[in-house]
């Protein structure tokens, strides 16, 4: 991890989530545990968690006949802070890849995404502001959240 050896080693081994053998034992042991959301970790288009690992994900999921739903946890937010138009680029990415495909999770009929964040109120505004009701958006708690003008669709800790 990062150049260093593991603190604790997977009962699976080494291994990279990458692997379509790797996902099935995830989705295994997800359907196992009645688990039906999963949030992958995900920086922006073209990074190395992109467009391959997300399709496989889903393209696994419905391959083991299981009803979990995938997401991503928007991972940018915590380092750059995008402005409304940025995110807006990176939600209509999203869309044009991923949201059309059935194991995309939905609420309310709006496509699901999570945003990781260490900011205050100017998150929710930036990312409701880009948003327009087509998502369903969901921010980490911060300090004071519950005072934010704008409100997100949920808040998660």
């Amino acid at each position: 991890v990062n150049g260093h050896p593991p603190k604790f080693e997977s009962t699976l081994g080494e291994y990279s989530s990458s692997d379509p053998k790797v996902a099935r034992a995830h989705i295994d042991a997800m359907n196992y545990a009645y688990i039906d959301l999963s949030i992958a970790s995900w920086w922006g288009p073209d990074t190395n968690l992109d467009r391959a690992r997300l399709t496989m994900l889903m393209d696994e999921t419905m391959h083991m006949n299981s009803s979990m739903k995938w997401t991503v946890y928007y991972e940018q937010e915590r380092v750059q802070q995008p402005g409304s138009a940025i995110i807006r680029q990176d939600l209509d990415y999203l869309k044009k890849w991923f949201t059309w495909h059935p194991a995309w999770a939905r609420v309310d009929g709006r496509p699901l995404i999570f945003v990781y964040n260490e900011a205050g109120c100017d998150v929710v505004n930036r990312w409701m502001d880009a948003n327009d009701s087509e998502w369903y958006v969901v921010i980490k708690l911060f300090g004071g959240f519950l005072e934010c003008p704008q409100q997100p669709d949920d808040w998660v800790s």
